[in-house]
């Protein structure tokens, strides 16, 4: 979803989804009318809802208000709130969970007046009755008590994300629903003990397992003890050996920061899938059966020889696809990140760039409509905050694109760290069906600069979440190596290299462009490999170089500057640098620079010679 520069330019999106005459649905063509018409009102729903979880209430609150106001204005009244009264309470609830309680005030204030109208001035009969209102006969108050039960619902599922559950706002919000549904008084004296009861039954607005992935983005209750809903020993002994996953319970302790295993994990409404599991994992090899165990047990995913394995003995990791590509097509991402977001993400403070959402979107949307469909889609060193990451991946997997970025700073405030990572989104069929599996790397050693800055800045240090190994890995047929920013200075790293992979992927956050252009231009002859250097588009430079032989061959793509983002695509020959590397004796006159001093190809990648 593009969050709109402008709040003034929702009443005209909103209008646009609105139904162009007022006659009802009495035939064919208006029934179909109202039927798209309501399909774009739920997908412009759906967008502001994908707001509220990437951002914060304060970030997009004039875009909010703006949107609510039309909606009290035009949607709920009458004839219309029939129409749309199916989308009432994700309306109620968004309004909820933003903590705007007086645009939820307003939603149910505009219910009652469309309610009072009805009694007052409009005569009710039952679809294909005649009977008009009748005593004993109300469907006016029993379709009534069934929308304020669904409001009631709705607010008690929404304030698992609130800010405050008892206040008054809140509380005066509860108590006019329940009288509104038949209920003189509210019957639940504490709702936030109510709302925490649903959350830790995973029936919450936000799914429980969101407390595992995002923790450091405002999750609540995070103190809350859990032993209320924690599985006794026998409990636990019972299940787990009917459904043979003491293994996942292992697993689940791993990823739950020391905590034991919960109800909510065990029994869940919505499941980790196999890419947040991926994330979680502290090393995908080491858990790859307890993710495809739970993959199978609680999303039904049949079972595949065709898994994810890692050969310890090449120091690969092996994301299955099936595919025999001769060449990729690779879309580099000039993203801008402000130096003011970097101090925002370091401090752990609300990000002061209200465009970057905006932009961020705008230029994946890009990519995803783009004819030239690409395999993969690389942006710089912390350009994307890890909540925003999972959202952007999932929707570039449903297209076979895999994205390659560098996220924002995870925090690990008990130890007062800090880790930067590359999270790379790797699509795969290895269960029958296009899933992404994430794989994650750490940066061992902070840039000098960068280490002086966190430590000016917030007085915290750069410390790697695991061991910070660099191993290759292999998606379908094509050898990735992946290296943040300053490491390409370590000469080891470029060294192992050398023959084993196709592509070596950098995102970086460089000033200092031309000393690592020098560096990206040798390291293409060195490694004899595709270069993908992605530069914040503040200081520019990101290119794909190739180890072509002649000069215009080897940037394969080049950019530099600009006010605005944008990608760029190129086509990388997988194949033909493969044949060329596998003669014994690189041909004089190829496509590509001969093989340096002591080159060898590994076997993995040997093909047909040039």
């Amino acid at each position: 979803p593009e969050l709109s520069e402008s709040p003034a330019r929702i009443p005209a999106t909103l209008i646009r989804a609105w139904t162009k005459d007022h006659d009802s649905a009495d035939n064919l063509r208006t029934a179909d009318h109202l039927s798209v018409s309501r399909a774009a009102f739920a997908v412009i729903l759906r967008d502001f809802e994908a707001f509220e979880q990437d951002l914060s209430p304060d970030a997009w609150m004039d875009h909010r208000r703006a949107f609510f106001s039309i909606i009290c204005s035009h949607f709920i009244a009458l004839p219309h709130i029939f129409n749309y009264s199916g989308y009432l309470p994700r309306l109620f609830a968004l309004a909820v969970a933003c903590h705007d309680i007086e645009s939820a005030n307003n939603i149910v204030v505009r219910i009652e007046v469309c309610l009072a109208k009805l009694q007052s001035s409009c005569s009710v009969c039952l679809a294909g009755s005649t009977d008009v209102t009748s005593e004993g006969l109300n469907p006016i108050f029993s379709w009534q008590k069934q929308l304020y039960l669904s409001l009631q619902e709705a607010l008690l599922q929404s304030l698992s994300m609130s800010h405050s559950a008892n206040d008054e706002g809140v509380l005066s919000l509860w108590n006019r629903i329940s009288i509104g549904a038949g209920l003189q008084e509210s019957i639940y004296k504490d709702l936030e003990c109510l709302a925490q009861d649903m959350y830790l039954r995973d029936l919450g607005r936000r799914p429980f397992r969101m407390r595992y992935l995002l923790s450091d983005h405002g999750e609540p209750w995070h103190a809350t003890d859990l032993s209320s809903v924690r599985i006794n020993d026998t409990q636990r002994h019972s299940l787990f050996q009917e459904m043979h996953i003491r293994d996942i319970a292992d697993f689940l302790r791993t990823i739950g920061r020391k905590e034991v295993v919960t109800s909510p994990l065990v029994f869940p409404t919505r499941p980790l899938n196999i890419a947040e599991l991926s994330i979680l994992a502290p090393n995908i090899s080491d858990h790859e059966d307890s993710i495809y165990k739970w993959a199978r047990i609680f999303r039904g995913y049949s079972s595949s020889d065709r898994h994810t394995s890692c050969d310890i003995a090449n120091d690969c990791l092996r994301v299955p696809l099936d595919r025999n590509a001769r060449q990729i097509r690779l879309a580099l991402g000039c993203f801008m990140t402000s130096d003011e977001s970097w101090i925002a993400s370091v401090c752990g403070l609300p990000d002061p760039d209200t465009t970057r959402y905006a932009r961020l979107c705008r230029l994946v949307n890009g990519v995803l409509s783009s004819p030239l469909r690409p395999d993969y889609l690389v942006l710089p060193e912390l350009s994307i905050p890890p909540s925003w990451y999972i959202r952007l991946a999932a929707k570039c997997m449903h297209r076979g694109i895999s994205l390659l970025a560098g996220v924002e700073y995870i925090h690990d405030n008990s130890k007062n760290t800090v880790s930067n990572q590359i999270w790379a989104s790797f699509v795969t069929d290895c269960i029958g069906f296009p899933v992404s599996m994430i794989y994650r790397q750490d940066k061992g050693r902070p840039a000098l600069h960068e280490a002086e800055e966190l430590h000016n800045k917030a007085g915290i240090q750069l410390q790697p979440e695991s061991k910070p190994t660099k191993p290759i890995v292999n998606h379908g047929d094509v050898y990735f190596a992946f290296l943040m920013c300053s490491e390409l200075t370590n000469i080891d790293f470029r060294a192992s290299l050398r023959g084993k992979i196709d592509v070596l992927v950098v995102p970086e956050w460089n000033q200092d462009t031309e000393t690592f252009g020098t560096l990206v231009e040798a390291t293409a002859v060195d490694i004899h490999a595709f270069i993908v250097q992605c530069n914040n588009r503040l200081y520019g430079d990101s290119r794909v170089r190739a180890p072509g032989k002649e000069p215009w061959m080897r940037d394969v793509v080049r950019v530099k500057g600009g006010d605005e983002d944008y990608y760029v695509i190129g086509t990388l020959e997988i194949h033909n640098l493969r044949a060329f590397q596998s003669s014994y004796v690189s041909k004089a006159d190829g496509q590509f620079k001969p093989v340096p001093d002591g080159f060898e190809i590994s076997d993995s990648r040997k093909t047909y010679p040039m």
